[in-house]
């Protein structure tokens, strides 16, 4: 688990590095605008597909570090034991609509692979290179709420703990 961990890491500092060039890239285009009054011209499609990319390569990383938006308030009336298993029980639903938001997304990008379809704005550029980290994102999050049912943890510093365990 720990490459796998890793690996979100990865993913969590590649999406801050994209929020950081997107950032930066508004800037600049603001600033063409004031000087020359005509911005980048292709940069607001590539703001619109980073932020995509952003939400799908974040999520696995936010969901390891239990920084995802959780209302919990009727949870927290249970006992700790039936709080518990219904943590388990909605981490594994949580998994399977992940599992099938991963098979539409294969399904999806490879029909337009197949097809060739080709996304035509400012840039041109195949249909599937965008909407490949929808899947590939959803099967880590997949696999992160399989882990938190399994281990009954909700956070990273949980996940760790228990990981350091099953190795000793």
């Amino acid at each position: 688990m720990r490459y796998y961990d890793r690996f979100l890491d990865f993913c969590g500092a590649l999406a801050g590095i994209l929020i950081l060039l997107v950032s930066v890239g508004i800037g600049i285009d603001v600033g063409f605008r004031i000087i020359d009054g005509q911005g980048v011209y292709w940069l607001i499609d590539v703001v619109e597909y980073a932020l995509l990319v952003i939400t799908f390569l974040g999520a696995p990383w936010v969901l390891r570090r239990g920084g995802h938006v959780s209302v919990d308030i009727v949870l927290m009336a249970f006992p700790v034991r039936v709080r518990q298993a219904i943590r388990r029980i909605m981490a594994v639903v949580a998994a399977l609509i992940c599992a099938v938001m991963a098979y539409v997304g294969i399904v999806t990008a490879a029909e337009a692979y197949t097809r060739g379809t080709l996304i035509f704005k400012s840039l041109i550029f195949p249909e599937w290179w965008i909407l490949m980290p929808m899947p590939v994102c959803m099967i880590l999050c997949c696999v992160e709420f399989l882990r938190q049912g399994w281990t009954g943890a909700t956070t990273s510093a949980e996940l760790d703990a228990t990981d350091a365990q099953a190795m000793h």
